[in-house]
């Protein structure tokens, strides 16, 4: 809790803590909102123009009220990490108005494009006035040192399911879900295939395909690899139903859920 100012910066700590102020700076979050929604490609000149005269009227309502703050709060504004957030959106999108100004045609005018994008950034100030979306917000910012050691593990199997894919099943020849674009012929194309296989799409497909033993050449060589033109021609193996059900069982199921159940966890804790 701040302390209230003396003097003459009273009346700002009390009228930025007042209730009407919030409102009223949720209200000119949420229609500005709608009116960077209203942009659309071929829009008359007059209009596009009018909608760039609101937004710049927002960023110095934006700008007023992080002043008010500064004056009301003093060095106490700094000590709330969503008036850093908050500054940092009005100095990015006062940035993107000079860029945009100044810079007109030239060089700089996909960078001021960027910096412009800041704008949208105020959308997310909203949360602020949902204080259930700000308890699942927190509980995703302290979960995250948790989270964390989850995803390193989930790393580290997948590499190692990728890593045995790959000296198992490279070379297998292509069928329906097993191509360019999924297979196992080096470690990246497995890394990727298996976290493909681990969101559910279509890994069973691909488990199937890696078992097809027709068509193919048996225990196929660098040397026959090299000849075929490195074309995958080898056989499939009955390992890959295995190797697949251990995955899902491993990794899209055990692993995943644990980390579901972190997130219960902080989302548990964040309402005690």
């Amino acid at each position: 809790m701040v302390d209230p100012p003396e003097g003459w910066r009273n009346s700002f700590f009390k009228l930025v803590n007042h209730n009407i102020f919030e409102g009223t700076i949720t209200f000119f979050i949420a229609f500005n909102t709608v009116v960077m929604a209203s942009k659309v490609e071929g829009m008359p000149g007059h209009i596009d123009e009018f909608l760039d005269s609101l937004n710049y009227l927002f960023a110095a309502i934006f700008n007023l009220e992080m002043f008010l703050k500064l004056i009301g709060l003093g060095s106490a504004y700094f000590n709330v990490s969503w008036n850093i957030f908050d500054m940092t959106v009005v100095i990015g999108t006062d940035l993107g108005i000079i860029l945009e100004t100044f810079t007109d045609g030239s060089g700089f005018s996909t960078a001021a494009t960027v910096v412009r994008a800041f704008r949208i950034m105020r959308i997310v100030r909203l949360v602020r006035s949902q204080e259930n979306i700000k308890i699942i917000l927190d509980t995703v910012v302290n979960i995250i040192p948790q989270i964390s050691n989850f995803i390193s593990l989930l790393f580290l199997l997948l590499f190692i399911f990728a890593a045995l894919g790959m000296n198992v099943f490279c070379g297998v020849v292509y069928h329906d879900l097993l191509s360019p674009a999924a297979n196992f012929s080096g470690i990246g194309d497995a890394v990727f295939t298996l976290f493909r296989c681990s969101t559910g799409e279509d890994w069973n497909k691909i488990m199937h395909d890696l078992t097809v033993q027709d068509n193919c050449i048996n225990d196929q060589d660098y040397d026959t690899f090299i000849k075929n033109g490195s074309t995958p021609r080898a056989c499939g193996s009955n390992f890959a139903i295995f190797y697949f059900l251990a995955f899902t069982i491993i990794i899209a199921w055990l692993i995943m859920n644990l980390s579901v159940a972190a997130v219960i966890e902080g989302l548990e804790n964040a309402k005690e």
